[in-house]
């Protein structure tokens, strides 16, 4: 259940879609961003997702694969990886991340974001293997 929350969350951004966003969200929830913005309620989130998707930005969400998910039942958590692209502001970037979901009545009362780079190495490889 929790996972098909967090799968429309992300098909609300493909699409662009104001109405699902928010009628995901808790009137009072918080969203912080990988790199530091937050939101919280409805008004700022709306703000967020509008001044996203229009001008001077025309954000786009070109592709954002749920990858794996880790569910706390009890908590109501869940935890989820992701690969992420977009165009914004006539760049193309993209990265890996993860989600932190705390949801209630079905709806996200928290989202917290993490960025992990998408090219991945290892500077200590004892084995000789990639």
């Amino acid at each position: 259940m929790h996972t098909e929350i967090v799968a429309s969350y992300m098909q609300s951004w493909l699409d662009q879609d104001e109405t699902r966003f928010l009628s995901l969200l808790s009137p009072d929830v918080l969203i912080v961003e990988s790199y530091g913005p937050t939101y919280r309620g409805h008004a700022e989130c709306s703000a967020w997702f509008r001044g996203w998707h229009g001008s001077p930005a025309f954000g786009r969400v070109t592709r954002w694969e749920l990858g794996r998910c880790y569910v706390d039942e009890k908590r109501s958590a869940v935890f989820c990886e992701w690969d992420f692209e977009c165009v914004y502001e006539g760049k193309t970037g993209g990265f890996l991340g993860a989600s932190l979901y705390l949801v209630r009545d079905r709806l996200v009362t928290e989202l917290r974001e993490y960025k992990t780079e998408r090219e991945q190495f290892r500077p200590i490889n004892l084995a000789g293997r990639p």
